[in-house]
């Protein structure tokens, strides 16, 4: 027996064929808004827009914009606008406060210690040593940042590091007892162990403190001391050349991710092909940052090979109770002295 044949198939036929075309229609529709879909960020970054680590950071946020056709725009804050502290920095791109960041390294090393590694008194002596710390360093700086939810995208350092006082000091022992505004803990354990008094500070704090006599000194680079118009406050820099700092910028991993790979290429070429240039900004801001704080008043004092190795002999042990605080260092460090030539 036949059965017979359903009056609605053919309607259900015509449904699923206006459907499926339907479908079609939409999903074509669909594809340039999500090609041309726009990422917004915004970056945070705590130095004044005239900081060349600012200039850094506003030419690779218009790289990005040119180069993915306007499918991801960055916008720099500078002079900490959006109200971030420099410690808080790591963990606000961690948990998604921000998604992009520039912060100083070893203002971070609360959370990754070992990122404070450049920080070791007198450990790394030029810029060309610095990058052979960094080549090092660098896959397991980026397996650290991986463990807070974040990429890297670019590092940039700062000029050497100098001691700026109010009161004359060519000498250790001119230092002792003076409050000095320090970085993090590794500046703060050389500057306690050449007699002064460390006090640790985010650059938003400093000024006030300064005027306050909170601190009479402060630990930092030519370029800074310029831009913050420490002249104002202090008047003699001694040049230690002690430490090196870097500042990064880095990217929450969920917002990473949910760029497509070709944006993610792309970002990612540019930092590495911008480095370079960022590295040489900072050679340029260390020259032009000294000649503006000695025109204001700031006196410079070359520091001498006597006092220099009394510093160095006198802040050494703080190497081994760093290798010995935090995993990875002493073989990080053990390898660079071998390829720098010193023990």
């Amino acid at each position: 027996m036949q059965l017979p044949k359903n009056p609605a198939t053919p309607l259900l036929g015509l449904t699923r064929n206006l459907f499926i075309k339907s479908a079609a229609v939409l999903v074509g529709s669909c594809i340039p808004l999500f090609a041309s879909a726009q990422v917004k960020w915004d970056l945070p970054i705590a130095w004044p827009v005239n900081n060349y680590h600012t200039k850094n950071a506003i030419a690779f946020a218009e790289a990005v914009k040119e180069r993915t056709n306007g499918r991801v725009e960055i916008t720099v804050h500078p002079g900490g606008s959006l109200g971030l502290k420099g410690p808080e920095t790591l963990r606000a791109v961690r948990d998604g406060i921000v998604p992009i960041a520039e912060m100083f390294l070893s203002q971070q090393s609360g959370d990754v210690p070992f990122l404070s590694i450049e920080s070791m008194p007198f450990l790394v002596r030029s810029p060309d040593e610095l990058r052979t710390l960094y080549r090092i360093t660098m896959p397991r700086m980026e397996r650290q940042l991986a463990n807070f939810n974040q990429k890297l995208i670019y590092l940039t350092p700062w000029p050497s590091q100098m001691i700026f006082t109010k009161t004359p000091a060519s000498r250790q022992e001119d230092l002792k007892g003076v409050k000095i505004r320090t970085t993090d803990r590794n500046n703060g354990e050389m500057m306690e162990a050449l007699g002064m008094s460390a006090v640790a500070l985010p650059a938003s704090d400093l000024i006030p403190a300064l005027a306050a006599n909170t601190v009479q000194g402060v630990q930092t680079s030519s370029p800074f001391a310029a831009e913050m118009k420490l002249s104002e406050f202090v008047k003699y820099g001694l040049m230690t050349n002690h430490s090196w700092s870097s500042n990064m910028v880095t990217v929450n991993l969920d917002k990473w991710k949910a760029l497509s790979p070709a944006d993610q290429k792309t970002i990612e070429d540019i930092g590495r092909e911008m480095q370079p240039k960022f590295w040489q900004a900072a050679l340029d801001a260390d020259r032009e940052g000294q000649k503006v704080i000695a025109q204001n008043g700031i006196k410079l004092t070359p520091i001498t090979p006597e006092v220099l190795a009394q510093m160095e002999k006198t802040t050494r042990p703080i190497w081994e109770g760093f290798m010995k605080r935090v995993p990875g260092t002493r073989e990080a460090i053990e390898e660079y002295l071998k390829v720098v030539g010193r023990k």
